[in-house]
């Protein structure tokens, strides 16, 4: 997860990008939240790293959105679909295997 992050900084410096996890590890959502809205930011995109629409995406995400909502009233929060709902996402996978 965190070259994902490097890489994304490397690509677009003019992005904050943090880190949230949704279970043992920290910082959770609203931690990340807090981080980014402490730098200024006000419209916050959460990217789930999964490769489908688990449990975690389908019942946890949307409940952790709602309070991080409800504690950051200001900011504009939004999720993309899971990354492995993406065409791309899935060709670079298959590529991937295949090779």
């Amino acid at each position: 997860m965190e070259r994902i992050q490097a890489l994304i900084t490397e690509a677009h410096a003019h992005l904050r990008v943090e880190l949230a996890f949704l279970d043992f590890l920290s910082p959770d959502l609203c931690g990340a939240v807090e981080r980014l809205v402490s730098q200024g930011v006000s419209d916050i995109e959460v990217v789930p790293v999964f490769l489908g629409q688990g449990g975690h995406v389908r019942e946890d995400l949307p409940r952790l959105l709602n309070e991080a909502r409800q504690r950051f009233a200001a900011v504009r929060l939004s999720a993309k679909p899971a990354v492995g709902e993406d065409a791309g996402v899935l060709l670079a996978i298959a590529k991937y295997c295949a090779e």
